[in-house]
């Protein structure tokens, strides 16, 4: 089967914005991780419109865009202790030329892309944040505890989406659980979603969006392979370099890892 004869699913899976988020705000001349400006700048011209920033506090109590301090101290030359301030945060460039983001360049840039949805992750303070960010109806918040889900089920912001590791606390039926609660995306590790077709499945059904994470890294699959032979399972994934323009030959990618039986089911 050639790309051409792919089905329409297929294609609108992987031609559909909303179900590819900029992973840490995507990737930045072959770096990931960075949350920077300009890794936003490049996803969003490469036709990304879901943006995830991962947000830790400065020792200051500022919210800054950064996936850990300690990578962060080694990326940014940055030779004091850690968590810095905000200030000292923002005048250390990551990798010596890529600009860091604060709360005020962050809602700066998503006011001039109004299109553009910010998915945190880390923080998990939903009500702080939340009345921290420009423009809520643009906010999802991926969230760690029931505690933190259900304070932010409270606020008004796009959605709330619990880590797929809460299902394991769900006393019950999970769908009927987060049905009940109005909520209606999910953001779960693709090591999850394998060991969980059932359960994926019917989420699914219910209408309720996995976001799949742990896509690219060690004993992940990689982005094309999920989309091929694993979106039965999810929604949307996690992304570093989503290539909407492309045409992909399933038929040159081979399934590997967990449950082959399960995955070989899915036809482009």
């Amino acid at each position: 089967m050639s790309p051409t004869e792919y089905s329409d699913e297929f294609k609108s899976f992987t031609k559909d914005p909303n179900r590819y988020i900029a992973h840490a705000g995507g990737v930045i001349d072959g770096i990931t991780y960075t949350n920077s400006l300009e890794s936003l700048n490049n996803s969003y011209q490469n036709g990304f419109r879901l943006f995830e920033l991962d947000i830790l506090v400065t020792s200051d109590q500022h919210f800054v865009a950064v996936h850990d301090w300690n990578s962060w101290k080694k990326n940014s030359s940055y030779s004091g202790s850690v968590p810095p301030t905000k200030d000292a945060f923002m005048s250390h460039r990551i990798f010596g030329y890529l600009t860091p983001l604060d709360m005020k360049a962050i809602n700066q840039w998503f006011e001039a892309h109004p299109d553009a949805i910010l998915v945190t992750d880390k923080i998990n303070n939903p009500t702080r944040f939340a009345a921290a960010f420009i423009d809520n109806s643009r906010l999802k918040m991926e969230l760690f505890t029931w505690q933190a889900v259900n304070e932010g089920l409270k606020t008004n912001i796009n959605a709330v989406m619990p880590n797929g590791h809460l299902l394991k606390s769900i006393k019950g039926d999970p769908v009927d659980f987060l049905l009940n609660q109005s909520i209606n995306e999910l953001v779960v590790s693709r090591k999850v979603t394998l060991n969980n077709p059932n359960l994926m499945e019917r989420l699914l059904e219910n209408d309720i969006k996995i976001y799949a994470y742990n896509i690219n890294s060690k004993g992940g699959k990689g982005e094309q392979k999920v989309a091929c032979f694993e979106r039965h399972l999810i929604y949307g994934m996690y992304a570093d370099t989503w290539d909407f323009e492309a045409n992909i030959n399933c038929n040159l990618l081979t399934p590997h890892g967990s449950n082959k039986a399960n995955q070989s089911k899915l036809k482009p």
